[in-house]
């Protein structure tokens, strides 16, 4: 939750959101602190770009879906181009009616073996993501093309498969570095240096064919020319899941929701990018236990995991909050599953504004509203219940330094909804977990715009 990626629900939206006119635009020679967001981009804006990618063939697991999400009660004209590792390209006009959605199927229309997606959308408002067919992968589309990308997690062994997708929306040529950090250290393999990728091209890039066998595998993209969109689409066992990543090393990271249940496993993956070791904290809250802090030191270039579950020092005992604190800055990921093969999912961003929106169809085991902040927020909640129909609003107020579930604050269910959060400032971080057995097995990100 992972960078990112992640909306007007209502015309009364506009006295609470202002508008911040267009988003951001892909000649940034960096990575923005603060990146735009479509959510709080108001109806004045008069177009905004989604890059989306992910998706990949059969062959590798990832068949499914980009939805577009349209937030206004306006209709929105969409151009989208999609393209293939294959060098195909899709072109198509379509129109998302006002609090609805439309779905395209790369797959469908092209050829090849993953794809790469751009949607032009003419006025504000409209949010995208990519799932999967098989329940269980997420990830949104973003509005800005990155220059570093961070990942954790990959794992390249029997078994599993771990690949980049990696999308360049833009008319130039982009050029980029692929360096790897593992327990055997820093690699920086010669077929993933200077590697070059075409205008509006797409190119899956697999880490087992130089990462043989290893198994939580750290990855950094440095882009030296262009803008890129990447995500990592994991494959263990029979299960897929997307890691859209960040941005940016941390010294801390907030899991709100991490399992302890029986049978389940769940880690905190950290690679260190640095040249001196990272010495990582865990402190995890499962009342009404104490459980003492976990501590592992990651050597300087290295990779490590943290058991959570299963874990003699930690009860079986539903879902526990984990703060995670280094003395270097890491980067992480969560994996969390069964001994069967684990789900990966990036750590949440702060935002003000964030959607969740029921792709499956099946609700949420778990969907966790977290203030960051030492002041108590209030929190507004637009809930669309039918696609076309306007949405109603609803408050609550979230402790300082807390964490609640949905349903506990606004007493609604999230079953085939889409809902808007808005906070008054960026201290806002939302979990949300799929239903599993045992619990908390896939955990996905919600949208904030980016």
């Amino acid at each position: 939750m992972s960078r990112r990626r992640r909306f007007p629900l209502l015309p009364v939206l506009a006295l609470v959101l202002a508008a911040t006119g267009v988003v951001g635009t892909l000649d940034r020679p960096s990575n923005p602190s603060v990146q735009p967001s479509v959510l709080a981009a108001g109806n004045k804006v008069e177009s905004t770009a989604l890059y989306c990618t992910g998706l990949t063939s059969a062959k590798y697991g990832a068949v499914g879906r980009v939805t577009l999400i349209n937030t206004t009660g306006e209709s929105r004209g969409v151009t989208v181009s999609a393209s293939s590792n294959t060098g195909q390209r899709w072109t198509t006009e379509l129109h998302v009616a006002g609090y609805s959605s439309q779905v395209i199927r790369p797959g469908d229309q092209l050829t090849g073996d993953s794809y790469g997606l751009t949607a032009l959308v003419g006025g504000g408002g409209v949010i995208g993501v990519v799932s999967t067919t098989a329940r269980g992968a997420e990830a949104p589309c973003i509005t800005t093309g990155e220059t570093t990308w961070y990942a954790a997690g990959f794992d390249t062994t029997v078994g599993s498969n771990a690949a980049l997708s990696i999308y360049n929306p833009t008319a130039t040529p982009a050029v980029l570095n692929v360096t790897t950090y593992s327990s055997s250290g820093f690699n920086a393999p010669a077929p993933f240096q200077g590697l070059s990728v075409g205008p509006h091209a797409q190119v899956r890039l697999d880490l087992g064919t130089q990462i043989v066998a290893t198994p939580n595998v750290g990855v950094r993209v440095n882009v030296l020319r262009g803008v890129v969109d990447v995500v990592g689409v994991q494959r263990s066992g029979s299960r897929v899941s997307f890691n859209s990543g960040s941005t940016a090393e941390t010294t801390a990271v907030l899991f709100p929701r991490v399992t302890t249940a029986n049978n389940a496993v769940a880690q905190i993956r950290v690679a260190n990018p640095g040249p001196l070791p990272a010495d990582v904290t865990l402190r995890v809250a499962l009342a009404p236990y104490k459980v003492s802090p976990l501590v592992e030191t990651v050597p300087a270039y290295s990779s490590a995991l943290i058991k959570v579950t299963p874990n003699p020092a930690i009860p079986a005992a539903g879902y526990a909050s984990v703060q995670m604190s280094s003395t270097q800055p890491v980067f992480t990921a969560l994996a969390t599953g069964t001994s069967a093969g684990t789900w990966l999912s990036p750590p949440g961003t702060l935002s003000a504004r964030y959607l969740i929106s029921d792709i499956y169809g099946q609700g949420y085991d778990a969907a966790a509203l977290s203030n960051v902040s030492s002041h108590s927020a209030k929190v507004d909640a637009l809930i669309m219940d039918r696609p076309g129909q306007t949405p109603s609003r609803h408050s609550a107020t979230l402790g300082a330094n807390s964490t609640e579930d949905f349903t506990s604050l606004f007493g609604q269910d999230l079953k085939g909804k889409i809902v808007m959060l808005v906070a008054g400032a960026p201290v806002l971080q939302v979990t949300l977990t799929l239903p599993t057995n045992p619990i908390g097995g896939i955990v996905i990100e919600p949208l904030d715009g980016r």
